[in-house]
C-alpha cells in the first residue's frame, strides 16, 4: 500500500528549532542555502528520536489497521525551506524506524516539493500555477489502486485538493484529529465521472496547459465545435476572471489526469554508449552480462552500473528515475538473488520511463 503523505511544519515548532531566514520558498534559494540546510538537517536528525508529528502518528494507525501490507511511504512538501527539511526528516525517521520491516521505501525527491505551493506567497498566477502542480503530482503518484491519503500534515489549503482528488480516484484521505488519538479514514463519494465527454474538450484542456488563460472569444470558438451536451457540462471546470478562461480547480483534475493518460510518445535514443561498466563490485559479470543484452532495446541509451541490493524485493523493475533522475530505470537482474543495474533510457519525463519500463520488463523478465 502506498501512503502519500503532506508535511507540514509545526514539527520544527514542537522541536523548538530556530529557522531564521529559512522561510523562503524553496526553489528559489536551495542553491544559494544549499550548505544551510544540510547543516540544519544534520544537527536535528540527532533528535530523531524526540519526533512526533501528525505526519508519523497517522503513519502509524495506518500500518496497525492494515497489518498484513507491505507500505510505500511517499512525501509531499510545499515549496518552503521548511517543508524541504521537514520532508527530509521524516524521510530519515521513517528510513531508520521502518516498523518490522513494514516500510519498504519512503520517496521523498525534488519533484516531491511542489514548485509554487506556498501560502505566504500573494501571487495569484503563482497560486494557480502551485495548486496546479500539486493535481499534477498527485495525478501522477495516484493509480487508484491500493493507496490512502494521509491529510494530517500540511497547510489546511491543500485539504480540499486532496479530497476532490482522492474522491476523483477513488481512493480513502486518513487522518488523525491533533487532540485525539483515532484514525478517520473518509471514502470517497460513491459515483462515477463520466470522462467520454473529455475528449471533445481537449483542444481547449491544452491550449489552456500551454498558455493558463485563453481569451473568452477564443474559448467560445472552441466550445462551438463540440456537442451541445458536452457545453452544458463545462460550468464546473472553466471559470473567468480579467484574464480571461482558465480551469476550475476540478477542471485541473481533469485536465492532469487526460495529459496523464493520454498516448505517450517515446523516442529511441539519438546516440548509444556500448561500453559497459560493471565496475568493481562483485557481481560486475553479471552487470556486464546483462547490460550486453538490454543496450540492444532502442529506448536504452546507455548502462550506469550496479546499484545496491534490494534483497526484500523481487520485481524486476525496483525503480523508475530512482532520486529523481529523469530516465534512469532500476532494474534485478533476472534470476539473481541480489544482482541489480541501473539504465539510461530515452525516457524524457516520468510517464516516458515508465512506459519503456514496461517495455522492458515484457521483453527481459522472462
Amino acid at each position: 500500500m502506498k501512503i502519500i503523505t503532506t508535511v507540514g511544519t509545526s514539527l520544527l515548532e514542537k522541536l523548538e528549532v530556530s529557522l531564521k531566514d529559512m522561510d523562503k520558498e524553496y526553489f528559489k534559494y536551495k542553491e544559494r542555502k544549499k550548505r544551510e540546510i544540510k547543516k540544519y538537517i544534520e544537527n536535528i536528525e540527532k533528535r530523531l528520536s524526540e519526533f512526533n508529528s501528525a505526519e508519523i502518528d497517522t503513519i502509524k494507525k495506518i500500518i496497525e489497521k492494515y497489518d498484513n501490507e507491505i507500505f510505500e511511504v511517499v512525501l509531499i512538501a510545499t515549496d518552503t525551506l521548511k517543508g524541504y527539511i521537514v520532508a527530509e526528516l521524516l524521510k530519515k525517521y521513517f528510513e531508520k524506524n521502518n516498523f518490522d520491516g513494514k516500510i519498504v521505501k519512503v520517496d521523498f525527491n525534488e519533484k516531491n516539493v511542489i514548485e509554487g505551493l506556498n501560502v505566504k506567497v500573494n501571487d495569484r498566477d503563482l497560486i494557480k500555477k502551485g495548486s496546479k502542480n500539486l493535481i499534477k503530482r498527485l495525478i501522477e503518484l495516484t493509480s487508484g489502486y491500493r493507496e490512502i491519503y494521509n491529510i494530517s500534515g500540511g497547510y489546511k489549503i491543500i485539504i480540499p485538493i486532496m479530497t476532490h482528488v482522492a474522491s476523483y480516484k477513488k481512493i480513502n484521505l486518513a487522518y488523525i484529529h491533533e487532540k485525539s488519538n483515532y484514525l478517520i479514514e473518509v471514502p470517497p463519494f460513491p459515483f462515477e465521472i463520466n470522462k467520454e465527454f473529455i475528449k471533445y474538450l481537449a483542444v481547449i484542456f491544452e491550449k489552456i496547459n500551454e498558455e493558463i488563460y485563453i481569451s473568452k472569444s477564443e474559448f467560445e470558438r472552441l466550445l462551438k465545435n463540440t456537442p451541445f451536451n458536452v457545453q452544458k457540462e463545462v460550468e464546473y471546470l472553466f471559470f473567468e476572471d480579467k484574464d480571461g478562461i482558465t480551469t476550475s480547480p476540478i477542471g485541473d483534475i481533469l485536465l492532469e489526469d487526460y495529459l496523464n493518460t493520454k498516448e505517450i510518445e517515446i523516442l529511441e535514443c539519438n546516440e548509444k554508449d556500448f561500453n559497459i561498466d560493471g565496475g568493481r563490485h562483485h557481481d560486475k559479470e553479471k552487470v556486464e552480462s546483462f547490460g550486453k543484452k538490454l543496450i540492444k532495446n532502442p529506448y536504452v541509451c546507455k548502462i550506469l552500473g550496479s546499484a545496491e541490493y534490494e534483497t526484500r524485493k523481487k520485481d524486476f523493475i525496483l525503480e523508475i528515475e530512482p532520486q529523481g533522475q529523469t530516465g534512469v530505470i532500476k532494474i534485478k537482474i533476472p534470476n539473481e538473488e541480489k544482482a541489480t543495474i541501473l539504465v539510461k533510457t530515452s525516457g524524457r519525463n516520468f510517464k516516458e520511463t515508465q512506459k519503456i519500463a514496461q517495455i522492458l520488463e515484457q521483453e527481459f523478465n522472462k
